[in-house]
């Protein structure tokens, strides 16, 4: 791949610390294989989401009256990605990738997923850490709701809830 595509969700938070909600405006990150990434977010949430980017990258912004997808191609075509293959991160929204598709015609597309879900799987040592300590605290919470249970039967407690 010469470039990814990320969506907010994530991949987003995983690459550049920002965490984002979906919405209709188009917000991404563009990864090329070589040089800096590049982030695509509206001209009325920059500051809000520079305030997030944990990254160097690029921000292009982009108007309401304008189109984020072609402003998207065109800052790939400035990093001299006219053709090649971008792979697209699973929480694109469908629209977004297919008008990036129209706007970048040279531009070929795919699945994203064997690289960006293959990176989120690698967990560093302290990241096991706080996973396990989250089992840990619903196991508790599961024991909990179990003994307040004992000495009760369950079908008691159902039809008494009614």
């Amino acid at each position: 791949m010469d470039a990814l595509f990320v969506a907010p969700g994530t991949s987003l938070f995983y690459f550049a610390g920002v965490h984002w909600w979906p919405s209709e405006r188009l917000v991404g990150l563009l990864i090329p294989q070589k040089g800096e990434p590049l982030v695509v977010c509206p001209a009325f949430e920059e500051s809000r989401f520079r305030e997030q980017l944990r990254i160097p990258a690029e921000v292009r912004v982009w108007q309401e009256d304008e189109s984020p997808t072609k402003l998207a191609a065109s800052a790939l075509a400035d990093r001299g990605l006219r053709t090649g293959l971008i792979g697209v991160e699973e929480a694109t929204m469908f629209t977004f990738y297919d008008h990036l598709r129209q706007a970048a015609p040279g531009l070929e597309f795919t699945s994203a997923d064997p690289v960006t879900i293959a990176c989120r799987g690698v967990k560093s040592a302290h990241e096991l850490e706080l996973m396990r300590l989250a089992c840990e605290a619903t196991c508790d919470v599961y024991r909990a709701v179990f003994a307040s249970f004992k000495g009760r039967h369950i079908a008691e407690r159902c039809v008494g809830a009614r």
